[in-house]
């Protein structure tokens, strides 16, 4: 007598692509140790250099809309003086 299949468990099976050609490249080989870390660090300056440079260029234009930001709030809540 068999036993009933259990359809949860693994069996094993042979890879279909053993036999096929290898028409594509080896892969490429590793990178020198290092590598990944400076890219990142010039990725990560890069982001920092463009986060600042926008902050610089909008700052003036939104310190001028928070200051009538809080005009308006100062003079919806009768506060301000004129």
């Amino acid at each position: 007598m068999t036993r009933k299949p259990n359809p949860y468990e693994r069996r094993p099976r042979s890879n279909p692509y053993a036999n096929r050609p290898t028409w594509y490249a080896a892969p490429a080989p590793a990178a020198p140790a290092g590598t990944r870390l400076r890219r990142n660090l010039a990725v990560g300056g890069a982001l920092a250099a463009g986060l600042l440079a926008a902050a610089v260029l909008l700052a003036k234009p939104l310190m001028g809309a928070l200051g009538v930001a809080v005009f308006v709030v100062l003079l919806l809540s009768g506060n301000a003086s004129s």
